[in-house]
Protein backbone atom coordinates (compact mmCIF):
# COMPACT_ATOMS: atom_id res chain seq x y z
CA UNK A 1 0.00 0.00 0.00
CA UNK A 2 1.21 3.90 -0.62
CA UNK A 3 0.06 6.27 1.85
CA UNK A 4 -0.42 9.69 0.86
CA UNK A 5 -0.68 12.36 3.97
CA UNK A 6 -1.03 16.23 3.45
CA UNK A 7 -0.96 18.32 5.85
CA UNK A 8 -1.81 21.65 4.53
CA UNK A 9 0.05 23.80 7.23
CA UNK A 10 3.27 21.77 6.17
CA UNK A 11 3.57 21.90 2.83
CA UNK A 12 5.98 23.50 1.18
CA UNK A 13 6.10 26.56 -1.01
CA UNK A 14 6.02 24.39 -4.19
CA UNK A 15 3.05 22.37 -2.45
CA UNK A 16 4.70 18.83 -2.58
CA UNK A 17 3.50 16.74 -0.02
CA UNK A 18 4.99 13.07 1.01
CA UNK A 19 3.54 9.75 -0.48
CA UNK A 20 5.09 6.61 1.72
CA UNK A 21 5.26 2.99 0.71
CA UNK A 22 3.62 1.65 4.25
CA UNK A 23 3.03 -2.22 5.29
CA UNK A 24 -0.69 -2.55 6.73
CA UNK A 25 -0.81 -4.90 9.58
CA UNK A 26 -3.60 -6.62 11.96
CA UNK A 27 -2.72 -7.76 15.18
CA UNK A 28 -4.65 -10.78 15.66
CA UNK A 29 -3.22 -11.75 18.84
CA UNK A 30 -5.16 -11.88 22.10
CA UNK A 31 -2.57 -9.03 23.49
CA UNK A 32 -1.77 -5.46 22.38
CA UNK A 33 1.78 -4.60 20.55
CA UNK A 34 2.87 -2.09 22.72
CA UNK A 35 5.24 1.13 21.19
CA UNK A 36 8.78 0.47 19.88
CA UNK A 37 11.33 0.02 16.83
CA UNK A 38 10.00 -2.00 14.29
CA UNK A 39 12.69 -3.34 11.74
CA UNK A 40 11.24 -4.58 8.22
CA UNK A 41 13.69 -6.72 5.85
CA UNK A 42 13.80 -8.50 2.59
CA UNK A 43 15.61 -11.96 3.24
CA UNK A 44 18.74 -10.74 4.81
CA UNK A 45 18.69 -7.64 3.98
CA UNK A 46 16.95 -4.22 6.20
CA UNK A 47 14.56 -2.51 3.78
CA UNK A 48 13.23 -0.11 6.67
CA UNK A 49 13.28 0.96 10.21
CA UNK A 50 10.31 2.78 12.08
CA UNK A 51 8.22 3.12 14.92
CA UNK A 52 5.44 1.02 15.66
CA UNK A 53 2.66 2.33 17.74
CA UNK A 54 0.56 0.97 20.10
CA UNK A 55 -1.80 -1.89 18.59
CA UNK A 56 -4.83 -3.15 20.36
CA UNK A 57 -6.09 -6.66 19.34
CA UNK A 58 -8.22 -6.67 16.22
CA UNK A 59 -6.90 -3.54 15.44
CA UNK A 60 -5.23 -2.33 12.24
CA UNK A 61 -2.34 -0.45 11.85
CA UNK A 62 -0.06 0.88 9.27
CA UNK A 63 3.93 0.98 9.24
CA UNK A 64 5.72 3.58 7.37
CA UNK A 65 8.41 2.14 5.51
CA UNK A 66 10.20 4.47 2.98
CA UNK A 67 9.08 7.45 0.72
CA UNK A 68 7.34 6.44 -2.89
CA UNK A 69 9.72 8.45 -5.45
CA UNK A 70 7.41 6.70 -7.72
CA UNK A 71 4.34 8.14 -6.98
CA UNK A 72 3.84 12.10 -6.66
CA UNK A 73 1.36 14.18 -4.90
CA UNK A 74 0.54 18.38 -4.61
CA UNK A 75 -1.43 20.20 -2.34
CA UNK A 76 -3.27 23.33 -3.64
CA UNK A 77 -6.22 25.67 -2.45
CA UNK A 78 -7.69 28.81 -3.46
CA UNK A 79 -9.78 31.03 -2.16
CA UNK A 80 -13.43 31.11 -3.64
CA UNK A 81 -15.16 33.82 -1.01
CA UNK A 82 -16.08 35.40 1.93
CA UNK A 83 -18.83 36.09 4.18
CA UNK A 84 -17.36 39.27 6.51
CA UNK A 85 -19.03 39.38 10.09
CA UNK A 86 -20.06 35.51 9.60
CA UNK A 87 -19.01 34.66 13.37
CA UNK A 88 -18.62 36.10 16.49
CA UNK A 89 -16.35 34.56 19.43
CA UNK A 90 -14.61 36.41 22.08
CA UNK A 91 -15.99 39.81 21.21
CA UNK A 92 -14.62 39.63 17.94
CA UNK A 93 -16.42 39.63 14.74
CA UNK A 94 -15.08 37.01 12.62
CA UNK A 95 -14.94 36.50 8.33
CA UNK A 96 -15.97 33.39 7.02
CA UNK A 97 -13.28 32.47 4.89
CA UNK A 98 -14.29 29.73 1.90
CA UNK A 99 -11.90 27.61 0.18
CA UNK A 100 -11.14 24.85 -2.38
CA UNK A 101 -8.33 22.30 -2.07
CA UNK A 102 -7.50 19.85 -4.58
CA UNK A 103 -4.63 17.25 -3.66
CA UNK A 104 -3.63 15.87 -7.20
CA UNK A 105 -1.55 12.05 -6.97
CA UNK A 106 0.58 10.53 -10.26
CA UNK A 107 1.58 6.94 -10.09
CA UNK A 108 4.76 6.96 -12.03
CA UNK A 109 4.97 3.35 -11.61
CA UNK A 110 4.68 0.72 -14.08
CA UNK A 111 2.08 -0.96 -11.95
CA UNK A 112 -1.03 -0.59 -10.20
CA UNK A 113 -0.64 1.68 -7.05
CA UNK A 114 -3.21 1.14 -4.12
CA UNK A 115 -3.43 4.31 -2.18
CA UNK A 116 -4.72 5.64 1.23
CA UNK A 117 -4.63 8.82 0.87
CA UNK A 118 -5.53 11.31 3.86
CA UNK A 119 -5.77 15.13 4.51
CA UNK A 120 -5.26 16.43 8.07
CA UNK A 121 -6.52 20.17 8.09
CA UNK A 122 -7.55 23.18 9.64
CA UNK A 123 -11.47 24.36 9.46
CA UNK A 124 -14.43 22.78 8.28
CA UNK A 125 -14.34 20.63 5.29
CA UNK A 126 -17.64 21.05 3.65
CA UNK A 127 -17.30 18.44 0.77
CA UNK A 128 -15.10 15.98 -0.04
CA UNK A 129 -14.49 14.16 -3.89
CA UNK A 130 -14.52 10.76 -5.22
CA UNK A 131 -16.02 9.43 -2.07
CA UNK A 132 -13.61 11.05 0.76
CA UNK A 133 -14.80 10.16 3.99
CA UNK A 134 -14.94 13.30 6.26
CA UNK A 135 -14.67 13.16 9.87
CA UNK A 136 -15.15 16.75 11.66
CA UNK A 137 -13.56 17.44 14.62
CA UNK A 138 -13.21 20.24 17.62
CA UNK A 139 -10.49 22.58 16.68
CA UNK A 140 -6.90 21.78 17.16
CA UNK A 141 -4.09 24.88 18.14
CA UNK A 142 -1.54 23.11 16.37
CA UNK A 143 -3.52 23.47 13.08
CA UNK A 144 -3.34 27.62 13.38
CA UNK A 145 0.22 28.01 14.62
CA UNK A 146 0.83 31.24 12.84
CA UNK A 147 -2.10 32.99 14.57
CA UNK A 148 -1.28 34.39 17.43
CA UNK A 149 -4.43 34.40 19.63
CA UNK A 150 -4.93 31.09 22.27
CA UNK A 151 -8.28 30.67 21.65
CA UNK A 152 -7.70 29.99 17.99
CA UNK A 153 -7.94 26.63 18.14
CA UNK A 154 -11.58 26.02 19.80
CA UNK A 155 -12.78 28.65 17.47
CA UNK A 156 -12.48 26.88 13.88
CA UNK A 157 -12.95 23.20 13.31
CA UNK A 158 -10.55 20.13 12.38
CA UNK A 159 -11.41 18.26 9.56
CA UNK A 160 -9.78 14.84 8.56
CA UNK A 161 -10.70 13.35 5.00
CA UNK A 162 -9.53 10.18 3.55
CA UNK A 163 -9.71 8.08 0.70
CA UNK A 164 -8.81 4.70 -0.85
CA UNK A 165 -8.15 4.40 -4.60
CA UNK A 166 -6.03 2.59 -6.85
CA UNK A 167 -4.17 4.24 -10.08
CA UNK A 168 -3.26 2.81 -12.92
CA UNK A 169 0.29 3.02 -14.33
CA UNK A 170 1.06 6.62 -15.25
CA UNK A 171 -2.77 7.91 -13.89
CA UNK A 172 -3.47 11.25 -12.49
CA UNK A 173 -5.90 12.08 -10.18
CA UNK A 174 -7.34 15.13 -8.42
CA UNK A 175 -9.16 14.53 -5.41
CA UNK A 176 -11.05 18.03 -4.00
CA UNK A 177 -12.70 19.36 -1.08
CA UNK A 178 -14.91 22.32 -0.39
CA UNK A 179 -13.83 24.07 3.10
CA UNK A 180 -14.38 27.22 5.27
CA UNK A 181 -12.25 28.82 8.74
CA UNK A 182 -13.10 32.08 10.74
CA UNK A 183 -10.56 34.53 10.41
CA UNK A 184 -10.45 37.88 12.15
Amino acid sequence: DLGVDATPASVGTSGRTSVWHELELTNTSKVPWTTGAALVTRGPLPVSQNLLGYTSPGVTTRLPLTVAVDVTSKWEERETGREPRAFEAYGHALTKILKTGTLTVTNRRREPAAMRLSLAMGGRVETASDGGKVVLNEGRRDDWQEWPWWWWGTVANHSDVTWSLTLAPGETKALSVTFSFPTP
